[in-house]
């Protein structure tokens, strides 16, 4: 089957429009502001996720981590959107219960992290998110987050 670009370039307006009816009209409802009103900037500082497992409810997630839903993002079975208002609420409830800084995007709120398995080079790694590498303050196992002088002092040391 051929597409030809009116019906592509139309298909995509449609979504844009959309995505702006929503931001316009549904803004109100979010728990956590957008960082900007203007959709063009939203849409260029929003990186799409991929979350297949966590239906978009973690902290992982890049676009509920920012207090945003996830619009045009390719995620599988996501709650993280207006249809699932409430499930997301209890969600962010919870999260907040655990831990009151949990949405804090601060970089100064350092308790590093306590990753085991992942070698801190996942998106759950709150240093690797945060884009630093980890220091003496994280009680991760197996680290593969150093930075180039933590890595030429542990060299030196064995």
């Amino acid at each position: 089957m051929k597409m030809d670009k009116n019906s592509n370039s139309s298909a995509k307006t449609q979504d844009d429009t959309f995505a702006q009816f929503c931001l316009q009209t549904l803004t109100p409802l979010i728990s956590f502001p957008f960082q900007s009103e203007d959709w063009e900037m939203i849409k260029s500082q929003n990186t799409p996720c991929n979350c297949s497992k966590s239906g978009c409810l973690k902290l992982y997630c890049e676009c509920f981590s920012k207090g945003r839903y996830c619009i045009g993002c390719n995620c599988i079975n996501c709650f993280n959107v207006p249809e699932y208002e409430s499930i997301r609420n209890k969600a962010v409830a919870h999260l907040l219960h655990r831990n009151s800084n949990a949405f804090t995007t601060e970089k100064n709120i350092n308790k590093g992290c306590t990753c085991k398995k992942s070698g801190c080079l996942k998106k759950y790694c709150r240093c690797h998110v945060e884009g630093r590498s980890c220091d003496e303050s994280c009680k991760c196992v197996e680290c593969k987050n150093l930075s180039f002088t933590q890595i030429s002092s542990k060299r030196l040391l064995t």
